[in-house]
């Protein structure tokens, strides 16, 4: 007897999901923000599509490389410490 009350019950908060009163609360324009939202967030539309990238020379790449892991870390640091202490 319990389990057939119980199953009953669960038939009926099951059922009550299928009643068609929920489509009056939804609004006409369910789903633009989403739209919109690619939309501003789609960079470039063509993008995947065939790659026009200029090819690389290899020798010019292996100098961008060295200049790359020679340069140094060293800053002009005269004009950070010019007008220090200076009463201006």
């Amino acid at each position: 007897m319990l389990k057939q009350v119980s199953c009953l019950g669960a038939l009926v908060v099951i059922l009550t999901g299928c009643v068609n009163d929920h489509e009056a609360t939804i609004n006409k324009d369910l789903g633009n923000a989403v739209r919109h939202n690619i939309a501003l967030q789609t960079i470039n539309p063509a993008a995947g599509g065939p790659d026009e990238s200029q090819s690389l020379d290899g020798q010019r790449i292996l100098e961008s490389i060295d200049r790359m892991r020679n340069r140094t870390a060293e800053a002009d640091d005269s004009t950070l410490i010019q007008d220090v202490g200076s009463s201006q």
